[in-house]
């Protein structure tokens, strides 16, 4: 759903202007609707990926599996070093992901 928002909510003027000049349709496309949408594509895209990777987290200490089946794991096993180790790097890659989002959407727009 906040996909088709966003393509819905795009600026008619560039595509209005590339009509204007006799783009084609994958000209329009490519040169006043992709620039406009592609912030808004990556950065979902990258937002859903950090919440599969909390998701997966969350779900495998209940037993189901992912990253939180061996939390449990080592929670199970009183090694409390080895979760302290899981969970820094947990919290590391969902920083990592998140500033890569903020990286790549600075040079979309």
């Amino acid at each position: 759903k906040l996909v088709g928002e966003t393509t819905d909510g795009i600026a008619p003027g560039p595509v209005e202007a590339a009509d204007a000049v006799g783009a084609r349709l994958w000209q329009r496309n490519r040169i006043a609707v992709l620039p406009q949408i592609m912030p808004g594509f990556v950065s979902y895209g990258l937002y859903v990926f950090e919440l599969n990777i909390r998701a997966s987290a969350a779900i495998g200490i209940v037993g189901v599996g992912g990253i939180g089946s061996e939390l449990n794991l080592q929670m199970n096993r009183f090694a409390w070093e080895n979760v302290a180790a899981l969970m820094y790097a947990l919290v590391a890659v969902v920083l990592l992901v998140d500033l890569l989002s903020l990286w790549i959407r600075r040079r979309l727009l």
